[in-house]
């Protein structure tokens, strides 16, 4: 999650739910001008359906509710998962494109591994990540990449960065991180990073 600084702005409060984080919280930040862009890994496609902006979102992992169709790029979201294929790296969904005039494949678009991240979200989020002026990593471990790079370019651009994850992250105890750096554990516990050095209060 990326924000550039505005006056005024001092904090950014959590609900206990995460659906009120995604349908309320971002969303009414996004409104307002704070919130830049969203980079995600989740596929349940919460952030759609919230009315997040799509021309601000990267969903690194790709979305269970949205089929892509592979001919025109038309997208179409779901109110259902749209994955049907058995194969691992076969993803045809069984329904051909709305348009009349192409009528091709449509395709999950759930990213496996081994495959490609998109190309468009996976740029779109660097590119976000070095104008940021303060990442606000949520719930995850930053452990899997690139996404887990991302928050780094923050970083190296003078930005800040403030991690929320039940766990310590591993970007806790690496050279990229900042040196002071703001861990906070939803358990109410903070950790204080400076200089690659931490303590708990």
């Amino acid at each position: 999650f990326f924000f550039q600084a505005e006056d005024g702005i001092r904090d950014f409060c959590l609900s206990r739910g995460l659906g009120d984080v995604y349908k309320r919280q971002l969303c009414a930040l996004q409104a307002a001008g704070i919130l830049k862009y969203l980079i995600t890994q989740n596929t349940d496609g919460l952030h759609r359906k919230s009315g997040f902006p799509v021309s601000k979102l990267s969903e690194l992992h790709g979305n269970t509710n949205l089929e892509i169709c592979k001919d025109c790029g038309r997208e179409y979201l779901r109110d259902y998962r749209t994955r049907n294929a058995s194969q691992v790296h076969d993803h045809r969904t069984g329904r051909l494109c709305e348009n009349s005039e192409c009528k091709g494949e449509l395709h999950d678009s759930i990213i496996n591994f081994g495959e490609g991240l998109p190309e468009k979200a996976m740029e779109n989020g660097f590119e976000e990540s070095k104008k940021a002026d303060l990442c606000l990593a949520l719930g995850s471990s930053l452990r899997v990449t690139p996404a887990a790079d991302m928050p780094k370019y923050t970083v190296r651009k003078g930005g800040n960065l403030v991690i929320v994850n039940l766990q310590r992250t591993c970007l806790l105890y690496t050279s990229d991180a900042a040196d002071d750096l703001l861990c906070v554990d939803l358990g109410g516990r903070r950790i204080i990073q400076k200089k690659n050095k931490h303590k708990t209060n």
